[in-house]
């Protein structure tokens, strides 16, 4: 039986991925080379979302030869993402019904600010961030971590990510999981899941 559904951050409840956003927010003040930057960005993400380096490193790393400051990074990355209304709006229905949490390979910056953002941990009974528990979703110890935390069984669960990859663990240990695609999609897949939207 179903009774809890765990949600991706960034690409499901947002309407598009931190990466995306924080590019454009940057290109709108800075001239710099998108290709390097984003590869830059994919070499050096998950040790910021391990809480490894911290942010002044992860932009050093990242704008190395261009001319951009700090605080212009800081605030673009702040800023890189928008919440998609109808989601937050599926959200509050299954809650009604089920447990709900997020599990997010995210940063201290963003953490920040959605932890002082009551309305949306307001939704969800937690949420866990990969930069606190120092695991990340591509390990199937992150999804373990949080069943562990939250003392449910697996097969009670449903994963939806955006990203096949963070998918294959958690089917490991035996959660149910959607490739979040849109909105319509990931309702019937619930549905078909024996889940009630």
């Amino acid at each position: 039986m179903i009774t809890t559904i765990i949600f991706d951050f960034a690409g499901v409840l947002t309407k598009e991925t931190l990466l995306v956003g924080f590019v454009k927010k940057l290109q709108q003040k800075f001239d710099f080379d998108e290709d390097l930057f984003v590869k830059r960005f994919h070499d050096h993400e998950y040790d910021y979302m391990l809480a490894l380096i911290g942010p002044k490193e992860f932009w050093e790393r990242l704008c190395a030869g261009t001319d951009i400051l700090y605080d212009a990074f800081k605030d673009a990355f702040l800023n890189s993402y928008e919440f998609n209304p109808e989601m937050t709006e599926i959200i509050k229905k299954l809650k009604q019904k089920y447990r709900v949490f997020v599990l997010t390979d995210n940063y201290d910056i963003i953490a920040g600010k959605l932890k002082a953002d009551s309305e949306f941990m307001g939704l969800f009974e937690k949420v866990f961030f990969s930069n606190e528990i120092k695991l990340v979703k591509t390990s199937p110890e992150a999804f373990q971590y949080l069943l562990d935390q939250i003392g449910e069984q697996p097969e009670n669960c449903i994963f939806t990510d955006d990203k096949e990859k963070n998918l294959t663990p958690a089917v490991s240990l035996g959660i149910k999981t959607i490739h979040f695609e849109g909105i319509e999609s990931f309702t019937e897949r619930l549905r078909s899941l024996g889940a009630q939207v």
